[in-house]
């Protein structure tokens, strides 16, 4: 069978370095996902509580997802070079801005708030490009799952670097080391990523068709994607992420055993999105997210049961499968439900359910429960049962082709 002509183009073969560059740009996201590594440091020095000091995390979820909004609307309206520049400069001057940070107050605004609103521009956009340039098909499923793992990636990489810089030079030489790297990352992003040239082409009509979210919002799909991200990602996958780390440091192992958590957690998720790119191919979309969200529950629980450090590592590195492998899916479910018309400010407004969830996950079933009774038992445990819940929504979505 020959490759169709509205394929076979210049534009057509470009399309995988937009997919490469998207890639690099959710690279960036292991900087704040690696948020755990940071959390005793910054006690230690401040002597903040862990509640307050995990809410820096949730300001920046909560402004990520509120931000969302913005930068889908935006991207719509402009163009995805555009809100990516955006994004850069918001997260390369919230990091030099945050290794200057004496106060609490300051890192709500500063990695909170900016770097919040920028990472949202550093997805919604690259992967609204990306969509762009596929057509419906199981190769569009496994650019966007590509795309994805650079999270993964980046989680893998930057928490040991994290964890090594604040050990060897301190938190505030190490969040000015990632200001440089996501400044050079957004400049090249810029250059390469840029949605396809208006013409005839069966792409390029696609992306003028779907739902408005006013329409959206009266689906089941919408909230059944709305409330997984609340619950599954927001309480239940933010809580272990930032937590794993001082968990393991309160059970008496390094700093640097804590780092390599949130990394495994990111080389796992790596495994998971690919997976999830090729099971597409034969398994429905709804199934996915629910073998995804058991895992990362059982997980969950799982590494508070576990009784020594390697199986910490393995139940990290099976959470991270799980957790990797629902990334790509709500994309891909929000373009498949409701087409590409409006699809930065539908998916912007799906994501925001991120940061409501955020807001119960870290600050209140991980610091306010751990610190109520004086282990982080109970906070991993209901951190898992979110996720089971969020199994179960999984199986109230329509697959769509």
């Amino acid at each position: 069978m020959g490759v169709p002509p509205s394929l076979a183009s210049p534009q057509s073969d470009s399309r995988w370095f937009v997919v490469a560059a998207a890639t690099g740009l959710s690279v960036i996201f292991g900087i704040f996902f690696s948020f755990g590594v940071f959390l005793d440091p910054l006690i230690t020095e401040f002597g903040w509580s862990s509640a307050l000091t995990s809410f820096v995390f949730s300001a920046y979820s909560l402004s990520y997802s509120l931000g969302a909004i913005l930068i889908g609307r935006l991207a719509d309206r402009y163009g995805v070079r555009i809100t990516i520049a955006l994004g850069g400069v918001l997260i390369t001057l919230a990091l030099v801005l945050s290794s200057r940070a004496d106060a609490i107050w300051e890192l709500y605004l500063t990695f909170g708030a900016m770097g919040g609103v920028g990472g949202a521009a550093f997805w919604i956009p690259p992967t609204k490009a990306v969509m762009e340039h596929f057509e419906s098909s199981s190769s569009l499923n496994m650019a966007v799952s590509v795309v994805a793992v650079g999270t993964g990636a980046g989680t893998l990489l930057i928490s040991p670097v994290a964890g090594f810089f604040i050990t060897q030079f301190g938190w505030r030489t190490c969040y000015l080391l990632f200001a440089l790297i996501s400044a050079v990352i957004s400049f090249l992003g810029v250059l390469v990523i840029k949605s396809p040239t208006k013409g005839g082409s069966s792409v390029t009509n696609a992306n003028q068709t779907g739902q408005r979210l006013s329409d959206a919002i009266r689906t089941r799909n919408f909230w059944s994607l709305f409330g997984m991200y609340v619950l599954g990602c927001g309480i239940a996958r933010y809580t272990v992420l930032v937590y794993i780390a001082v968990y393991v440091l309160a059970a008496g192992f390094p700093l640097q055993a804590g780092a390599l958590c949130v990394g495994l957690i990111g080389g796992g998720s790596i495994l998971g999105r690919l997976g999830s790119g090729l099971s597409s191919k034969f398994l429905p979309d709804n199934l996915i997210l629910l073998v995804s969200f058991v895992l990362q529950g059982i997980s969950s629980v799982a590494v508070v049961l576990s009784g020594n450090i390697w199986l910490i590592y393995s139940s990290a590195f099976v959470f991270g499968i799980g957790y990797g492998a629902y990334v790509p899916q709500f994309p891909l479910l929000t373009r498949k439900s409701f087409g590409m018309k409006s699809y930065g400010l539908v998916y912007g407004v799906i994501s925001s359910g991120l940061g409501f969830g955020a807001l119960a996950g870290p600050p209140i079933v991980g610091g306010l429960l751990s610190s109520a009774t004086g282990s982080y038992f109970l906070s991993f445990v209901l951190s898992g049962a979110f996720s089971l819940v969020a199994a179960v929504m999984a199986l109230l979505i329509r697959n769509r082709n």
